[in-house]
């Protein structure tokens, strides 16, 4: 559930295999992963929704560098009296990087309702390359 009935969330973002639903601890060195990010809107929110727009980049912590940014919009449509959830699959091409290197993932969700936006953030614990 959403700290309060008017907000949206971004409860947790996780790294899992390619298909997966179980977060990892690290990723081969180039295969492409999915990135899952649970999301909560709040039910007076979720009233009056109209997009999600969701911007998910894997940072490179070992280089300070980004990986890459992918971003996600999605329509909504309005619900009385009942919180949204959803679980976004976000696939990552994963470009090569370096054994060892450490990245984790972080996430912006912005829920447009009429004229009125709500903006969630999260990130993930980090994961390794191998």
């Amino acid at each position: 559930m959403s700290s309060n009935a008017w907000d949206a969330s971004i409860n947790q973002i996780r790294p899992v295999r390619q298909g997966g639903n179980v977060a990892v601890a690290d990723v081969p060195n180039g295969d492409p992963y999915d990135l899952l990010c649970d999301l909560t809107i709040g039910e007076n929110l979720n009233e009056h929704v109209d997009e999600l727009v969701l911007s998910v980049s894997v940072i490179n912590l070992t280089t300070a560098t980004q990986v890459l940014n992918i971003p996600v919009a999605k329509a909504l449509t309005p619900v009385n009296d009942t919180d949204f959830f959803t679980t976004e699959r976000i696939s990552f091409p994963a470009p090569a990087q370096s054994p060892g290197d450490v990245l984790q993932a972080v996430a912006s969700a912005q829920v447009k309702a009429g004229s009125n936006d709500d903006f969630a953030t999260a990130q993930s614990a980090t994961f390794v390359v191998s």
